[in-house]
């Protein structure tokens, strides 16, 4: 297994305990550089892209992550031979996001679906993957919301008290079964699914019980 990273390597390293002796390797890549992805995926079957953010910074914006960097990595997996490449999207992404705090609305979601459809037009055989929110270990969902109170001691701020904001979390560890499933099962290959916990809650409920 192959774990591309950027950045400094030992913030990876805790990765090396996931597999057997041997069967986890690390390499350096930037997004922006065809060499380095192609060495990333030289020798893969299976490549599952997980590369997202959640804000846009001087360096990378939406697009440039979840649109170009997507159609960059499917075109050379394309390119490549791969035989399975598995997209994460994200759960209500639209090419037309309600505005609701910005004018055109959110730019994540506009992206997210912009960037299933670069993947598909570069890899028609992709596997899309749209998880609901997803919590666990170190998650920025349970922990965001939690540090208003434990740094702050005073409530957290949610449009509307989060009466019209519905979430239906899926663990981090079911997301991971699922992906898994999906690289064994051939079937599945050029289909869209939909990732999303068992139960559907408001947010505002969710927070108050968090803090």
């Amino acid at each position: 297994m192959i774990l591309p990273y950027r950045g400094e390597h030992y913030t990876s390293m805790r990765l090396k305990l996931v597999g057997d002796l041997g069967q986890v390797l690390f390499h350096p890549f930037h997004l922006c550089d065809d060499d380095s992805i192609r060495k990333c995926i030289k020798y893969s079957n299976v490549v599952i892209n997980l590369i997202g953010r959640d804000w846009e910074t001087k360096n990378f914006n939406f697009h440039d992550v979840h649109v170009h960097g997507a159609r960059r990595l499917a075109r050379l997996a394309k390119e490549a031979g791969v035989e399975r490449f598995i997209h994460l999207s994200a759960m209500s992404c639209t090419p037309n996001p309600e505005p609701i705090f910005l004018e055109n609305g959110s730019g994540f979601f506009k992206t997210k679906y912009l960037g299933e459809q670069a993947v598909l037009e570069e890899f028609p055989e992709a596997t899309i993957v749209r998880p609901a929110t997803i919590y666990g270990q170190e998650d920025r969902f349970i922990n965001t919301y939690g540090r208003f109170w434990r740094r702050h001691l005073r409530g957290t701020a949610l449009w509307k008290k989060g009466e019209l904001t519905e979430k239906q979390p899926i663990w981090v560890g079911d997301v991971a079964g699922g992906i898994v499933a999906l690289v064994k099962d051939p079937s599945t290959a050029g289909k869209c699914y939909q990732f999303m916990g068992p139960k559907r809650y408001k947010l505002g409920d969710l927070v108050d019980w968090m803090n």
